[in-house]
């Protein structure tokens, strides 16, 4: 859609150790922050956003038993394959 306005700060982390990292390095410095998965059924204001933005593309899946374990940046048709697959 390409709307929406710009955030003060952005960050992208691809796991959990990341993810830890950066919102220490916010709550630190008194940050305001927003978490974000693929962003893909997010609309932003014009206005923005103000703080730090951290967009999580961790994209490790499983299953497990009957349950599908996926990260937030998983993409939907990966999920719908994968789950497909397992029966699920």
């Amino acid at each position: 859609m390409r709307v929406g306005g710009p955030a003060d700060l952005f960050a992208v982390v691809h796991n959990a150790f990341e993810f830890r990292a950066i919102v220490r390095f916010a709550r630190a410095r008194h940050l305001p922050y927003l978490v974000l998965g693929r962003g893909s059924d997010v609309v932003i204001s014009d206005r923005g956003v103000r703080g730090l933005v951290i967009q999580v593309r961790a994209e490790a899946s499983e299953v497990v038993g009957e349950r599908y374990i996926a990260g937030a940046g998983v993409p939907m048709a990966r999920a719908a394959t994968e789950t497909q697959k397992a029966g699920l």
